[in-house]
């Protein structure tokens, strides 16, 4: 299947916006024919975040990754050097009444917290070609923990389940 630049577009536009509707109209210079280089220039940067802020991206894909029961994955931000663990956090009540009514009932808990490292050196783009291969860049570190308090964590892994655990 091929990807046409409007595809891109579109998703891009989900990830700026917040939302999209298929009644929204694409731009002209977005749908081929003579403005097709034009459109093309964005898909070349489809590979790169249309996201803000890159840590909440690594947050949510490790807490994913980790995830051992069947429901629904948050990664929430908590700030370091406060008193809450994770295991606080993602069973409060304000974090639950964030959720749709659906998940309101599940079990809620924590299944990881993470620091996921600001101000990490950023590699040159790769896309193309092998560029800053065998030098250090993003880093995250995992407690496998939900109880640490204080300075450590930045993120918290939250899971909304039928099951306990």
């Amino acid at each position: 299947m091929r990807i046409t630049p409007w595809v891109v577009l579109v998703v891009a536009g989900i990830y700026a916006n917040g939302s999209f509707s298929l009644a929204d109209p694409l731009p002209e210079e977005h749908r081929g024919g003579r403005n097709e280089e034009a459109a093309h220039a964005r898909v070349k940067r489809a590979y790169q975040s249309y996201y803000y802020n890159y840590l909440d991206e690594m947050a949510m894909s490790i807490c994913a990754a980790i995830q051992q029961y069947v429901g629904q994955i948050y990664a929430v931000r908590r700030t370091p050097g406060e008193a809450s663990t994770c295991k606080d956090i993602c069973t409060n009540d304000e974090l639950r009444d964030q959720a749709a009514n659906e998940w309101k009932s599940k079990q809620w808990g924590c299944s990881e917290s993470l620091h996921v490292y600001k101000g990490s050196k950023v590699l040159a783009e790769n896309h193309d070609s092998d560029t800053d291969s065998h030098k250090l860049g993003l880093a995250v570190y995992r407690y496998q923990s939900c109880t640490l308090a204080g300075a450590g964590p930045n993120y918290c892994c939250c899971n909304i389940t039928d099951t306990v655990y």
